[in-house]
């Protein structure tokens, strides 16, 4: 037969993976919904100060340096959503550099 104490072993096991996978689950979600409103903080200031250089028409470049895990969310609402009260502006080349050495 199957050792007792071999099944309970198996058990623990089992609910502890279980646990972990739960575990993995959330963190993931809550990772995915701070980065999400973040990249929403970040491209909100991204766009008021490009219109803030439109209005000064001084110039001026915008530059705004991403984490990795930022470029790609912030870049799909700055390119994809309007700001309210206002006209879309002009666009503009949109240059993203996969790592320093592509940036010289």
């Amino acid at each position: 037969g199957v050792d007792p104490s071999l099944a309970s072993v198996a058990s623990v096991t089992a609910g502890a993976a279980i646990a972990f996978a739960e575990l993995v689950l959330v963190s993931r979600l809550m990772l995915v919904s701070l980065l999400s409103d973040r990249n929403s903080i970040l491209a909100d200031s991204i766009r008021a100060a490009c219109i803030k250089s439109q209005q000064e028409d001084d110039g001026r470049a915008v530059v705004a340096v991403l984490g990795l895990a930022h470029v790609n969310g912030v870049q799909q609402l700055l390119m994809n959503v309007a700001p309210p009260d206002t006209e879309p502006p002009a666009p503009a080349p949109v240059a993203v550099f996969e790592d320093a050495k592509a940036a010289e």
